[in-house]
């Protein structure tokens, strides 16, 4: 009977193979690191997502994915405001949007120059309030290391089981304040609002 013994070279870590990153494959320089989520809330009046001062000398780009996201009223808009510097602006924002709806009405087109929030207006929030009824969008936050003005671009969805559908995409721009980004809030103009959250972190090169 042959006996084959193991090579002892496969026990010397120095001749093993170097570990090879996904981002010589997909050609994206950073992964995205997860930085809090939360299982969808029940119903308030604001749905906060802190994630304190800091975050911006090791994090270019926050991504922030709202699932689950309903209101209590029927067609409210829905309202987006930064914290910064320990308190929530409720100024000077800049806004652009388009939404649609499959009842056939649209594109909607809505902006503001000088608002007190970013919001998502339109009726593709009409069925809100309604069992099953809710939304899903992203935000990609940008200027978290307090610049002189927190920039985002959002996108996402309207879904009706039992309804019609919508889609939303737009802009928004904090200005005029100071000091680091630490958080978003969530309200609606009437009601209140519940979701969940996953929130990652683009990493600095």
């Amino acid at each position: 009977m042959t006996q084959r013994l193991l090579d002892p070279r496969m026990f010397d870590s120095s001749q093993a193979l170097p570990a090879m990153s996904g981002a010589a494959l997909t050609d994206i320089p950073q992964p995205l690191v997860p930085i809090m989520a939360a299982e969808p809330t029940t119903a308030a009046t604001y749905l906060n997502i802190e994630w304190g001062t800091g975050l911006g000398s090791t994090y270019s780009k926050l991504i922030i994915h709202m699932y689950e996201f309903s209101a209590t009223a029927s067609g409210p808009d829905v309202l987006m405001e930064v914290k910064r510097s320990g308190g929530y602006s409720t100024s000077n924002y800049r806004r652009t949007l388009v939404s649609t709806h499959s009842n056939g009405s649209g594109p909607t087109l809505g902006s503001n120059n000088a608002d007190t929030s970013a919001r998502i207006t339109g009726s593709v929030f009409n069925h809100f309030g309604n069992s099953n009824d809710a939304c899903q969008f992203t935000i990609n936050l940008d200027q978290l290391d307090g610049g002189n003005r927190c920039t985002a671009t959002f996108f996402g969805g309207m879904l009706m089981p039992n309804s019609y559908h919508g889609t939303f995409y737009g802009t928004f721009t904090e200005f005029g304040g100071s000091g680091d980004y630490e958080g978003i809030r969530f309200s609606a103009s009437s009601g209140n609002v519940a979701g969940g959250y996953v929130v990652h972190g683009l990493p600095r090169t």
